[in-house]
């Protein structure tokens, strides 16, 4: 990926919104997502576990193809690098979210150690289906959950629960483990299905009143209004 006559492509970076912008930005944003894919290791629960030389190695690729720049001058120093990475962190999870999927479309875990998806190694595969299917990982969605829908219904909808499943959990295959498809039996897990039905039925009514308290917001003013009006019609008296 080069410019004309093989030169790097210039992407500008925006300090106060630390984010790049301009017409490369799509470029810089798929190549940082292939080389999280190829260069991170996934062997961890988070990006900010994935060892610094990784990291580095990322880095350091992205620039062999573009020069980032900060008005007309070209900039490489930590808070730039700090930029990158907040983009390679939130890659990082999509591209999780990606393998729990697959994770999640075996039947049983014997099926799904045997087909790794392409570029990730059987070690580093080994140790996410055992990450996925783990207690901590279960623990994990329960928290995200409960701190969804305990946030106040006047505040601004951050998310949706479809969201923080996708990059937490991902969305559940119709598989039973050992029985093929069909209904899910009750779990045992931390998380139990009724449980996630529960919180995200929290949700979904924190957000239903959020948006109507947000749609009163017309009606109320007028009838501010028509009080002045009437106010004034009974001064002109």
């Amino acid at each position: 990926m080069r410019g004309y006559n093989n030169a790097k492509l210039h992407v500008h970076i925006d300090m106060e919104l630390k984010r790049p912008f301009g017409e490369n930005i799509d470029h810089v944003v798929g190549e940082i997502a292939r080389l999280v894919t190829l260069c991170a290791s996934f062997d961890v629960p988070y990006w900010r576990d994935v060892p610094e030389d990784r990291k580095t190695k990322i880095y350091e690729k992205l620039l062999d193809k573009f020069e980032l720049r900060v008005g007309d001058e070209v900039i490489n120093d930590i808070h730039i690098r700090k930029i990158i990475y907040e983009i390679a962190g939130r890659r990082y999870r999509d591209v999780q979210s990606t393998l729990y999927r697959h994770y999640q479309s075996y039947a049983t875990d014997e099926d799904c150690l045997q087909n790794p998806l392409e570029d990730i190694n059987a070690n580093k595969w080994a140790w996410l289906v055992n990450y996925f299917r783990s207690q901590n990982f279960k623990e994990t969605v329960k928290d995200k959950l409960e701190e969804f829908a305990s946030q106040p219904c006047d505040s601004p909808v951050a998310s949706t629960p479809e969201k923080i499943l996708s990059l937490v959990v991902g969305q559940r295959s119709g598989y039973v483990r050992g029985r093929g498809c069909g209904p899910r039996p009750p779990s045992k897990s931390v998380v139990t299905i009724a449980t996630i039905a529960r919180l995200q039925a929290q949700v979904k009514d924190k957000d239903e009143r959020y948006h109507k308290w947000r749609s009163s917001f017309p009606n109320k003013e007028k009838m501010w209004l028509r009080s002045k009006k009437n106010s004034s019609n009974k001064m002109k008296k």
